[in-house]
């Protein structure tokens, strides 16, 4: 028995003896590689230096291992551009990068492990092996700060008073894109409404009251969930005119007033005999001095049939209202 036990001991001993202690100078870390910062027109990337030395020591030899990277080098998904740094680098910038842009970035580097080992006789020896590390990250630029032609009122529901706006917004791969919408009613705000479609929500709005609007995009990052947003867009304009009309059983037509409206100087009045969408024929301009003014019709139209009024008022320091008004009016004689 007693010497079962001192077999075992010295088996004990022997085990403890081959026991590897590493001591590493720099513990490792995952690449992490994602999106830093940008611009309109760059990207900059950062990640975890892969370079590392890593000390372990056995019984008889004691082994070092060098993990060195030759260099990183970020390329985009359509392979028009790319950034190469040295491999002790740990962020790159891409610039020259088009508007609206961003997508799959993938970083690869070559790097190489390199054994040296020292034994208790004094003798050493080394040994290398090579490798290529991959990563990847969704990126993207700021977004662009929209212009009047990006967005315009696409939708006008006259009976309950309320309007939606439409958006021309970029499209990126890994990114989700989208546009905040800020009302004013003067200089008053009516609300700010975010959509990631190119449509906004219905808005509720009043009659004869001279409404502004703008908008910005946003991109929502897939990878780092950070959400980038551009410069505000230069306001449009608009006033949901109403009008009241007083129909004439004679051949003068009808009468109508029109309303003055705060920042509306004058209003255009045409004339469809065929459609309430097309066939509009100027009829007049009308300046606005008071609170309303009375207009009479008496020329192109269709008596015993159905006549339609387009009014679209001017703006002071805009120019003609983003929308306008339709009514029909019937003429018995």
């Amino acid at each position: 028995m007693k010497k079962l036990q001192k077999v075992m001991l010295t088996l004990f001993a022997a085990m403890v003896m081959i026991l590897a202690v590493k001591v590493p100078a720099k513990a490792y870390t995952s690449l992490n590689f994602k999106e830093s910062t940008c611009s309109a027109n760059s990207i900059t990337f950062s990640w975890n230096s892969q370079n590392e030395t890593e000390t372990s020591y056995y019984s008889s030899y004691t082994r070092t291992k060098y993990t060195i990277v030759s260099y990183y080098k970020i390329q985009s998904a359509d392979g028009l551009y790319s950034a190469t740094v040295a491999g002790t680098a740990t962020s790159a910038t891409i610039s020259g990068l088009p508007t609206n842009y961003g997508g799959k970035f993938t970083i690869t580097y070559p790097y190489s492990n390199v054994y040296y080992y020292k034994y208790s006789s004094g003798s050493t020896s080394n040994s290398t092996y090579s490798y290529t590390g991959e990563s990847y990250t969704y990126a993207n630029t700021l977004p662009s700060t929209p212009s009047k032609k990006n967005f315009a009122i696409s939708s006008v529901l006259y009976s309950t008073k309320k309007f939606m706006v439409q958006v021309a917004k970029p499209s990126i791969d890994g990114v989700t894109t989208g546009f905040v919408l800020q009302v004013f009613k003067g200089s008053k705000k009516v609300g700010t409404y975010t959509s990631s479609s190119s449509y906004s929500s219905y808005i509720g709005v009043s009659s004869n009251a001279t409404y502004s609007y703008r908008i910005r995009y946003y991109f929502k990052n897939a990878s780092n969930s950070q959400t980038y947003y551009g410069n505000w867009s230069p306001y449009r304009r608009f006033d949901l005119a109403s009008m009241k009309s007083i129909a004439k059983s004679n051949k003068k037509g009808c009468t109508v007033t029109l309303y003055k409206a705060s920042g509306v100087t004058h209003y255009a009045v045409y004339i469809s005999t065929t459609s309430n969408k097309s066939g509009f024929k100027k009829y007049g301009t009308y300046k606005m001095g008071s609170k309303s003014k009375k207009i009479t019709i008496n020329k192109k139209y269709k008596k015993k049939k159905t006549n339609y009024i387009k009014i679209v008022p001017y703006i002071k320091g805009y120019g003609w209202s983003d929308i306008y008004t339709v009514y029909y009016q019937y003429i018995y004689k």
